[in-house]
């Protein structure tokens, strides 16, 4: 499901919420370099959206400290999918203006990979 982009940061802020406490998996998907594994299994801090930014994936195990552990930029995203079940997603794919699609996968702690 296509998530307009005028809702970007109100749905990206909502599902920080509603997320919490769910592992996060990163995954870059070019062309030219192949997928790349960014990020396995780490806790959820936040999804953000700025328009001069872009959309931003933060994981690590508290929030505010310097102990988050990794934060993805996707500068220049032009579209925002999601999967189409209730509640929080499994997936989200963010694709950048360069041709570069990001996979932002959630999980909460018992379910398997």
């Amino acid at each position: 499901m296509m998530i307009e982009r005028a809702r970007w940061a109100e749905y990206l802020d909502e599902l920080t919420r509603q997320a919490e406490g769910y592992l996060v998996s990163i995954e870059i998907l070019e062309e030219g370099l192949g997928d790349q594994v960014e990020a396995s299994d780490l806790p959820l801090h936040e999804l953000t959206f700025d328009a001069r930014e872009g959309i931003a994936v933060s994981l690590g195990e508290r929030k505010h400290t310097a102990a988050m552990t990794l934060r993805h930029v996707v500068a220049d995203p032009e579209r925002l999918q999601i999967t189409d079940e209730p509640g929080v997603p499994r997936a989200l794919m963010i694709d950048a203006a360069d041709g570069t699609r990001t996979l932002v996968s959630l999980r909460t702690p018992d379910q398997t990979p």
